[in-house]
């Protein structure tokens, strides 16, 4: 599992920012961040990405010597470390809990957070030193000349009525790429579908399910015992014989479907806690 550096908030009340953790520091707050709750408070009983506790703060000790060896070798001198960035790392670990479902939300386009970062501008020639080391100017990505990660050069996301020609769309907006490539808001239930997509809690089905090529439609998710063709249609999110049921509970089989009901995992063929996703969480590779 890949975890990128972003800036999100889409809550009420701004939440604290992430402090700022010098490298020195560095080695011990992932330690405790990832090592040892992953082998000490998460559940992890199907899998981890270390065999052991030992095995992760290895991980984690090779890779801030790694960027200290970047910062002491030939181009040092045009390097920057970034505690915020360490500390943004930080938080998004302490942010996964032990919790079985990411509840964020992975945007199309982020703005990176590098670790170590230069100070080559837009359209310079770069190199990329590791995962979250580059010579570029923090905010930049290193595609043999530093780039913004939106693509086109704008550094920026189309927002709603703006074209998606050369950049993506802002979170929530769909990109009309078989029509005007106009960034629209995603299509609610009884709207025509946008690539086949709709709003969140809605699905994309042929007015005529006999018809391929009659109008897609965006509609509603459907109760218990309704008609289906797929786990999506249903409110339960489990489809299993043509018509909505209600998703298998903890202890229940779910070995023909695969599916369980919100908070549990199929496991060995029964609806079970599962392993948190802390569990499949790696250093990255700096």
């Amino acid at each position: 599992m890949t975890l990128v550096l972003a800036t999100t908030a889409c809550v009420d009340v701004v939440p604290e920012a992430p402090r700022d953790i010098p490298l020195a520091e560095a080695e011990a707050a992932v330690r405790h961040s990832l090592c040892e709750r992953v082998f000490n408070a998460c559940r992890c009983d199907q899998w981890s990405w270390y065999d052991t506790e030992e095995e992760c703060n290895q991980e984690v000790a090779e890779a801030v010597s790694e960027i200290q060896q970047a910062l002491d070798g030939p181009m040092g001198d045009a390097l920057t470390y970034d505690p915020s960035c360490m500390g943004s790392y930080v938080r998004v670990l302490d942010d996964l809990h032990c919790d079985l479902e990411y509840e964020g939300s992975f945007e199309e386009c982020q703005t990176p957070c590098l670790l170590v970062h230069g100070n080559l501008s837009e359209g310079q020639p770069c190199e990329l030193y590791g995962e979250w080391i580059s010579d570029c100017a923090q905010g930049l990505v290193c595609y043999g000349t530093c780039s913004s990660p939106c693509g086109g050069g704008s550094g920026s996301l189309a927002a709603e009525g703006e074209s998606c020609f050369d950049r993506p769309c802002e979170a929530e907006l769909l990109c009309d790429f078989g029509g005007d490539e106009i960034c629209r808001a995603a299509p609610e239930a009884g709207s025509p579908c946008v690539q086949g997509q709709c709003a969140t809690g809605a699905f994309c089905e042929s007015a005529d399910v006999l018809d391929p090529m009659s109008e897609q439609l965006c509609y509603a998710p459907r109760g218990v015992d309704q008609p289906c063709r797929g786990h999506d249609q249903c409110v339960s999110g489990f489809c299993p014989a043509g018509f909505c049921a209600a998703a298998p509970r903890e202890g229940e089989s779910c070995e023909d479907q695969g599916v369980c009901e919100p908070g549990f995992q199929c496991v060995d063929g029964v609806c079970g806690l599962g392993d948190s996703l802390l569990c499949s969480v790696s250093v990255p590779s700096v």
